[in-house]
């Protein structure tokens, strides 16, 4: 059930602020917030009662802070990548990948959107949130090594599909 003229207003006008939280300072709504993005042309109740929950959630965790150790001696990068495969049922068949960038156990970087194309298996759909994740690691070393952050060449991503870890390998 398409909403009222005044309520599609409304969730649009949500969205947008929704949207800028959850890539700027809160990750834990970003996969939410993505999903519910793609009804802001043709919002419906359902979505809209998505929004009301991430509304509440959002109240409910007004302590959430990011933080972490300062100057560590060392730092130290770890990078995560995930997808689910047609993850967007019913929506369309395309598969949803996540990335997480963490320097010294602290988020620099997350992001979480649908894939451009229909993977055939969880495999593909693993291995192209993997390069996105890859793709991201890389521009983040670039961007610490700008401001003489010390970051080593390796870029071990980690991974929970055997098929993505065998393909990374090879």
């Amino acid at each position: 059930e398409l909403l009222q003229a005044e309520d599609i207003n409304k969730y649009q006008s949500l969205i947008v602020p929704l949207t800028y939280f959850s890539n700027m300072t809160r990750y834990d709504i970003s996969y939410s917030v993505s999903r519910l993005a793609q009804h802001a042309n043709k919002p419906t109740v359902g979505p809209m009662k998505g929004v009301n929950k991430v509304l509440s959630y959002l109240l409910s965790t007004l302590d959430f802070s990011i933080s972490g150790t300062c100057s560590p001696k060392v730092d130290t990068f770890d990078y995560y990548s995930d997808s689910d495969h047609a993850g967007d049922m019913p929506i369309t068949t395309h598969s949803h990948a996540g990335t997480m960038l963490l320097l010294n156990n602290v988020p620099v970087y997350w992001r979480s959107k649908k894939q451009p194309k229909t993977s055939r298996s969880s495999a593909e759909a693993e291995i192209y949130a993997l390069s996105d994740t890859l793709a991201d690691a890389r521009l983040l070393q670039w961007r610490m090594e700008d401001i003489n952050i010390k970051v080593p060449d390796k870029i071990n991503i980690k991974v929970d599909n055997n098929q993505a870890k065998v393909f990374a390998e090879n």
